[in-house]
């Protein structure tokens, strides 16, 4: 097994050691609703199954995957319900007089966003065509073809000669292959490579 295909398939063992243990908090948020109580959004894996078994309600499945991920899965907090809050936008004007809109102390980030979207965007599909032809060297001319390009502002040196654009996606390809692969089992690059659908 090559580093890349290693690389691969520890990424994909974790995506499903996440799933596992998203599954078994969301089974023991579940039982808490059920039975009236107060649901702990910030539950944790480890008082999921703890939850589940005061409750005869782990099976010998779910107690074999703790016994063998205790140790070694992030635990992260489970969510009940997502609060869409509405950014405030801003008005101001410029010493000169003239009327801005900004978005505040979201300012940064939006334009982090704006800047890093073309990113996120290449490295998800990047990840959907590796997991479905298994081969980097097939990932920019994949890509390529359907008319992606490496981010704007991205160059690379080749032989005293600069590439920009989708003659740079290659090199952009190889310098990022560490990202694409941690992405391969995630919701995009699925719905990407298998046509699952993005819930």
């Amino acid at each position: 097994m090559t580093d890349v295909e290693h690389q691969g398939e520890q990424a994909r063992r974790r995506e499903e050691q996440m799933r596992q243990a998203a599954a078994l908090m969301q089974r023991a948020q579940d039982l808490d609703r059920k039975e009236g109580k107060p649901v702990n959004n910030a539950m944790t894996l480890r008082e999921a199954v703890k939850r589940l078994r005061t409750a005869g309600k782990l099976s010998e499945e779910g107690e074999r995957f703790f016994e063998r991920v205790k140790d070694t899965v992030v635990e992260i907090p489970a969510t009940e319900k997502i609060e869409h809050e509405e950014i405030s936008l801003h008005g101001d004007k410029t010493p000169e007089g003239h009327f801005y809109a900004h978005f505040g102390e979201h300012d940064e980030l939006i334009d982090r966003l704006e800047t890093y979207y073309e990113y996120a965007l290449l490295t998800a599909a990047a990840a959907g065509v590796y997991s479905k032809t298994g081969s980097l060297d097939t990932v920019a001319s994949t890509l390529g073809g359907a008319g992606f390009q490496a981010p704007l502002g991205y160059e690379a040196e080749d032989e005293n000669d600069y590439a920009f654009g989708k003659e740079a996606l290659p090199f952009w390809i190889e310098e990022n292959c560490n990202r694409i692969l941690g992405l391969i089992d995630s919701p995009p690059a699925k719905a990407i490579a298998r046509g699952e659908t993005l819930e």
